[in-house]
Protein backbone atom coordinates (compact mmCIF):
# COMPACT_ATOMS: atom_id res chain seq x y z
CA UNK A 1 0.00 0.00 0.00
CA UNK A 2 1.02 3.65 -0.43
CA UNK A 3 0.56 6.01 2.53
CA UNK A 4 1.69 9.64 2.53
CA UNK A 5 4.01 8.99 -0.40
CA UNK A 6 5.62 5.86 1.07
CA UNK A 7 5.17 2.37 -0.37
CA UNK A 8 4.77 -0.05 2.55
CA UNK A 9 5.06 -3.79 2.11
CA UNK A 10 5.22 -6.77 4.43
CA UNK A 11 6.53 -10.32 4.47
CA UNK A 12 5.25 -13.84 5.05
CA UNK A 13 7.03 -16.93 6.35
CA UNK A 14 6.64 -16.94 10.14
CA UNK A 15 6.37 -20.73 10.01
CA UNK A 16 9.90 -20.87 8.58
CA UNK A 17 11.53 -19.13 11.54
CA UNK A 18 11.88 -15.63 10.15
CA UNK A 19 11.99 -12.30 11.95
CA UNK A 20 9.08 -10.36 10.49
CA UNK A 21 9.30 -6.79 9.27
CA UNK A 22 7.68 -3.97 7.33
CA UNK A 23 9.61 -2.02 4.71
CA UNK A 24 8.97 1.59 3.72
CA UNK A 25 10.12 2.29 0.16
CA UNK A 26 10.29 5.23 -2.20
CA UNK A 27 7.66 4.31 -4.84
CA UNK A 28 9.56 6.12 -7.56
CA UNK A 29 13.03 4.64 -7.04
CA UNK A 30 12.45 1.56 -4.83
CA UNK A 31 14.97 2.91 -2.30
CA UNK A 32 14.43 1.60 1.22
CA UNK A 33 13.46 4.45 3.53
CA UNK A 34 13.05 2.43 6.71
CA UNK A 35 12.60 -1.10 8.03
CA UNK A 36 10.49 -1.91 11.09
CA UNK A 37 11.07 -5.33 12.63
CA UNK A 38 8.00 -6.79 14.29
CA UNK A 39 10.20 -8.70 16.76
CA UNK A 40 12.29 -6.28 18.85
CA UNK A 41 16.01 -6.88 19.33
CA UNK A 42 17.54 -7.02 22.82
CA UNK A 43 17.42 -3.58 24.43
CA UNK A 44 14.56 -2.34 22.23
CA UNK A 45 11.11 -1.64 23.62
CA UNK A 46 9.20 -4.92 23.84
CA UNK A 47 12.33 -7.09 23.97
CA UNK A 48 11.59 -7.84 27.62
CA UNK A 49 8.65 -9.97 26.41
CA UNK A 50 11.08 -12.46 24.82
CA UNK A 51 13.50 -14.82 26.54
CA UNK A 52 17.20 -13.89 26.64
CA UNK A 53 19.30 -15.03 23.70
CA UNK A 54 18.60 -15.12 19.99
CA UNK A 55 14.96 -16.37 20.01
CA UNK A 56 13.91 -13.01 18.57
CA UNK A 57 15.75 -13.83 15.32
CA UNK A 58 13.26 -16.63 14.66
CA UNK A 59 10.24 -15.09 16.37
CA UNK A 60 7.89 -14.97 13.37
CA UNK A 61 5.55 -11.99 13.24
CA UNK A 62 4.66 -11.98 9.53
CA UNK A 63 3.05 -8.90 7.99
CA UNK A 64 1.44 -10.44 4.93
CA UNK A 65 -2.04 -8.97 5.43
CA UNK A 66 -2.07 -5.48 3.89
CA UNK A 67 -2.80 -2.73 6.38
CA UNK A 68 -4.98 0.36 6.15
CA UNK A 69 -4.27 4.09 6.28
CA UNK A 70 -6.00 6.97 8.08
CA UNK A 71 -4.92 10.16 6.23
CA UNK A 72 -6.43 12.45 8.88
CA UNK A 73 -4.26 10.98 11.63
CA UNK A 74 -1.46 10.05 9.22
CA UNK A 75 -1.31 6.57 10.75
CA UNK A 76 -0.99 3.17 9.13
CA UNK A 77 -2.64 0.25 10.93
CA UNK A 78 -1.03 -3.12 10.26
CA UNK A 79 -1.76 -6.57 11.67
CA UNK A 80 1.12 -8.82 12.69
CA UNK A 81 0.91 -12.59 12.45
CA UNK A 82 1.74 -15.57 14.60
CA UNK A 83 4.81 -16.12 16.74
CA UNK A 84 7.43 -18.75 16.01
CA UNK A 85 7.91 -21.52 16.74
CA UNK A 86 4.21 -22.31 17.10
CA UNK A 87 4.45 -24.06 20.47
CA UNK A 88 5.38 -21.50 23.15
CA UNK A 89 7.56 -23.66 25.39
CA UNK A 90 10.77 -22.17 24.02
CA UNK A 91 9.61 -18.54 24.07
CA UNK A 92 8.05 -17.67 27.46
CA UNK A 93 6.58 -14.18 27.64
CA UNK A 94 4.03 -12.12 25.71
CA UNK A 95 6.24 -12.11 22.58
CA UNK A 96 5.59 -8.61 21.23
CA UNK A 97 4.67 -7.65 18.58
CA UNK A 98 3.21 -10.93 17.35
CA UNK A 99 -0.59 -11.27 17.04
CA UNK A 100 -0.80 -7.49 17.40
CA UNK A 101 -2.10 -4.43 15.59
CA UNK A 102 0.52 -1.71 15.08
CA UNK A 103 -0.21 1.96 14.46
CA UNK A 104 2.83 3.43 12.70
CA UNK A 105 3.93 6.69 11.11
CA UNK A 106 4.31 6.04 7.36
CA UNK A 107 7.19 8.47 6.89
CA UNK A 108 9.42 6.91 9.54
CA UNK A 109 8.04 3.49 10.48
CA UNK A 110 7.82 4.59 14.13
CA UNK A 111 5.32 2.64 16.27
CA UNK A 112 2.85 5.10 17.83
CA UNK A 113 0.85 2.47 19.69
CA UNK A 114 0.11 -1.25 19.59
CA UNK A 115 -2.54 -3.65 20.77
CA UNK A 116 -1.65 -7.29 21.26
CA UNK A 117 -4.66 -9.55 20.80
CA UNK A 118 -3.11 -12.87 21.80
CA UNK A 119 -0.10 -12.79 24.15
CA UNK A 120 2.25 -15.80 23.81
CA UNK A 121 0.27 -16.83 20.71
CA UNK A 122 0.38 -20.58 19.92
CA UNK A 123 -2.39 -21.30 17.39
CA UNK A 124 -1.13 -19.67 14.18
CA UNK A 125 -3.45 -16.72 14.72
CA UNK A 126 -2.98 -13.44 12.92
CA UNK A 127 -3.95 -10.11 14.41
CA UNK A 128 -7.27 -10.20 12.54
CA UNK A 129 -8.24 -13.44 14.26
CA UNK A 130 -11.12 -11.86 16.20
CA UNK A 131 -12.71 -10.65 12.98
CA UNK A 132 -11.49 -10.95 9.43
CA UNK A 133 -13.59 -7.93 8.49
CA UNK A 134 -16.67 -7.50 6.30
CA UNK A 135 -17.03 -9.12 2.86
CA UNK A 136 -15.41 -7.11 0.09
CA UNK A 137 -17.47 -5.83 -2.81
CA UNK A 138 -18.42 -8.62 -5.19
CA UNK A 139 -18.28 -11.42 -2.60
CA UNK A 140 -21.50 -13.12 -1.56
CA UNK A 141 -21.06 -14.59 1.92
CA UNK A 142 -23.38 -16.87 3.85
CA UNK A 143 -23.28 -19.13 6.90
CA UNK A 144 -24.68 -22.62 6.41
CA UNK A 145 -25.97 -24.52 9.48
CA UNK A 146 -23.43 -26.96 10.89
CA UNK A 147 -23.23 -28.68 14.27
CA UNK A 148 -20.57 -27.02 16.41
CA UNK A 149 -19.80 -26.22 20.06
CA UNK A 150 -20.22 -22.44 19.72
CA UNK A 151 -23.92 -22.07 19.01
CA UNK A 152 -26.44 -21.80 16.14
CA UNK A 153 -25.17 -18.41 15.02
CA UNK A 154 -22.04 -20.15 13.74
CA UNK A 155 -21.77 -22.55 10.81
CA UNK A 156 -19.82 -23.28 7.66
CA UNK A 157 -18.61 -20.22 5.77
CA UNK A 158 -19.79 -20.32 2.14
CA UNK A 159 -18.69 -17.83 -0.51
CA UNK A 160 -19.43 -17.13 -4.13
CA UNK A 161 -17.91 -14.64 -6.55
CA UNK A 162 -16.88 -14.61 -10.21
CA UNK A 163 -13.23 -15.18 -9.26
CA UNK A 164 -13.79 -18.07 -6.82
CA UNK A 165 -12.28 -21.33 -8.10
CA UNK A 166 -14.43 -23.61 -10.24
CA UNK A 167 -12.73 -26.67 -8.80
CA UNK A 168 -9.50 -28.46 -8.02
CA UNK A 169 -7.53 -30.27 -10.72
CA UNK A 170 -8.08 -34.05 -10.76
CA UNK A 171 -10.03 -33.96 -7.49
CA UNK A 172 -13.59 -34.93 -8.37
CA UNK A 173 -14.57 -36.09 -4.87
CA UNK A 174 -13.22 -32.94 -3.24
CA UNK A 175 -15.00 -30.77 -5.80
CA UNK A 176 -18.29 -32.55 -5.15
CA UNK A 177 -18.16 -31.70 -1.45
CA UNK A 178 -16.74 -28.19 -1.63
CA UNK A 179 -18.32 -26.65 -4.74
CA UNK A 180 -22.09 -26.84 -5.01
CA UNK A 181 -24.30 -24.71 -7.25
CA UNK A 182 -21.40 -22.37 -7.91
CA UNK A 183 -20.80 -21.76 -4.19
CA UNK A 184 -17.56 -22.62 -2.40
CA UNK A 185 -17.92 -24.39 0.95
CA UNK A 186 -14.75 -23.34 2.74
CA UNK A 187 -14.79 -25.77 5.66
CA UNK A 188 -14.24 -22.79 7.98
CA UNK A 189 -16.44 -22.43 11.03
CA UNK A 190 -17.60 -18.86 11.46
CA UNK A 191 -20.40 -16.40 11.95
CA UNK A 192 -21.39 -12.87 10.95
CA UNK A 193 -21.49 -10.42 13.85
CA UNK A 194 -23.84 -7.47 14.33
CA UNK A 195 -21.13 -5.27 12.83
CA UNK A 196 -21.37 -7.20 9.55
CA UNK A 197 -17.90 -8.68 10.00
CA UNK A 198 -16.99 -12.35 9.66
CA UNK A 199 -15.71 -14.06 12.80
CA UNK A 200 -13.79 -17.32 12.36
CA UNK A 201 -13.87 -19.95 15.11
CA UNK A 202 -11.85 -22.70 13.47
CA UNK A 203 -12.09 -25.55 10.98
CA UNK A 204 -15.14 -27.82 10.86
CA UNK A 205 -13.02 -30.77 9.80
CA UNK A 206 -10.95 -30.50 12.97
CA UNK A 207 -13.93 -30.79 15.33
CA UNK A 208 -14.05 -34.22 16.95
CA UNK A 209 -17.34 -35.87 17.94
CA UNK A 210 -17.00 -37.48 21.35
CA UNK A 211 -20.00 -39.01 23.13
CA UNK A 212 -22.37 -36.87 21.06
CA UNK A 213 -20.46 -33.62 21.65
CA UNK A 214 -18.35 -31.63 19.21
CA UNK A 215 -14.91 -31.03 20.74
CA UNK A 216 -12.49 -28.37 19.51
CA UNK A 217 -9.00 -29.92 19.80
CA UNK A 218 -7.41 -26.47 20.02
CA UNK A 219 -9.16 -25.88 23.35
CA UNK A 220 -7.66 -29.07 24.80
CA UNK A 221 -4.24 -28.31 23.32
CA UNK A 222 -4.29 -24.85 24.91
CA UNK A 223 -4.85 -26.37 28.35
CA UNK A 224 -2.12 -28.98 27.86
CA UNK A 225 0.36 -26.39 26.60
CA UNK A 226 0.16 -24.61 29.97
CA UNK A 227 1.47 -27.66 31.82
CA UNK A 228 5.16 -27.19 32.68
CA UNK A 229 6.07 -30.66 31.41
CA UNK A 230 4.56 -30.09 27.94
CA UNK A 231 6.68 -28.64 25.15
CA UNK A 232 4.19 -29.47 22.37
CA UNK A 233 0.71 -30.96 22.36
CA UNK A 234 -1.58 -32.10 19.54
CA UNK A 235 -5.01 -33.61 20.15
CA UNK A 236 -6.68 -35.88 17.59
CA UNK A 237 -9.68 -38.17 17.46
CA UNK A 238 -9.14 -41.88 16.89
CA UNK A 239 -11.71 -44.69 16.58
CA UNK A 240 -11.90 -47.21 19.38
CA UNK A 241 -11.00 -50.63 17.93
CA UNK A 242 -13.90 -52.28 19.76
CA UNK A 243 -16.76 -49.75 19.61
CA UNK A 244 -15.71 -47.57 16.68
CA UNK A 245 -16.53 -44.44 18.70
CA UNK A 246 -14.13 -41.52 18.71
CA UNK A 247 -11.70 -41.10 21.59
CA UNK A 248 -9.36 -38.20 22.23
CA UNK A 249 -5.65 -38.86 22.02
CA UNK A 250 -3.12 -36.29 23.17
CA UNK A 251 0.29 -36.56 21.53
CA UNK A 252 2.86 -34.91 23.77
CA UNK A 253 6.46 -33.82 23.41
CA UNK A 254 7.75 -33.49 26.96
CA UNK A 255 9.97 -30.73 28.31
CA UNK A 256 10.42 -32.66 31.56
CA UNK A 257 9.35 -36.01 32.98
CA UNK A 258 5.66 -36.55 33.61
CA UNK A 259 3.23 -39.50 33.44
CA UNK A 260 0.22 -39.90 31.17
CA UNK A 261 -2.05 -40.39 34.20
CA UNK A 262 -0.89 -37.08 35.68
CA UNK A 263 -1.64 -35.22 32.44
CA UNK A 264 -5.09 -36.79 32.20
CA UNK A 265 -5.82 -35.72 35.79
CA UNK A 266 -4.58 -32.24 34.92
CA UNK A 267 -7.08 -32.03 32.04
CA UNK A 268 -9.89 -33.52 34.10
CA UNK A 269 -9.54 -30.70 36.63
CA UNK A 270 -9.89 -28.06 33.91
CA UNK A 271 -12.13 -29.46 31.17
CA UNK A 272 -15.56 -31.02 30.71
CA UNK A 273 -15.44 -34.81 30.73
CA UNK A 274 -15.91 -35.22 26.96
CA UNK A 275 -12.87 -32.96 26.37
CA UNK A 276 -10.46 -34.99 28.50
CA UNK A 277 -8.08 -37.20 26.46
CA UNK A 278 -8.38 -40.89 27.30
CA UNK A 279 -5.00 -41.63 25.72
CA UNK A 280 -1.71 -39.79 26.13
CA UNK A 281 1.10 -40.74 23.79
CA UNK A 282 4.62 -39.40 24.21
CA UNK A 283 6.80 -38.72 21.17
CA UNK A 284 10.17 -37.16 20.54
CA UNK A 285 8.67 -34.84 17.93
CA UNK A 286 5.40 -33.94 16.23
CA UNK A 287 5.27 -34.81 12.51
CA UNK A 288 5.06 -31.67 10.39
CA UNK A 289 5.10 -30.70 6.74
CA UNK A 290 7.96 -28.83 5.10
CA UNK A 291 6.01 -25.64 5.83
CA UNK A 292 5.76 -26.52 9.52
CA UNK A 293 2.08 -27.53 9.55
CA UNK A 294 1.18 -30.34 11.95
CA UNK A 295 0.37 -33.57 10.08
CA UNK A 296 -2.56 -34.64 12.22
CA UNK A 297 -3.36 -37.58 9.97
CA UNK A 298 -0.14 -39.29 10.98
CA UNK A 299 -1.30 -39.23 14.61
CA UNK A 300 -4.67 -40.89 14.08
CA UNK A 301 -3.82 -44.59 13.96
CA UNK A 302 -6.53 -46.67 15.72
CA UNK A 303 -5.77 -48.28 19.07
Amino acid sequence: MVANGVLITGISGAEFGIRGFLDGLDPETGKQLWRLYTIPAPGEKGSETWPPGDAYLRGGGSTWITGSYDPELDLVYWGVGNAGPWMPGGRPGDNLYTASVLAIKPKTGEIVWHRQLVPNEMFDLDATWDSVGPPVEGIELSIEPAENPFGPEYGEVVVSAPWVTKGYLDAASTNASTIRNGRFYTGDLGGIGPDGCLYIKGRLKLLIEVAGHKVDPFEVEEILAKHPAVAEAVVVGIPDARTGEQRLKAVIVKSQEETSDALIRYCRERLASQKVPSIVEFRDEIPKSAAGKVLRGKLMEPV
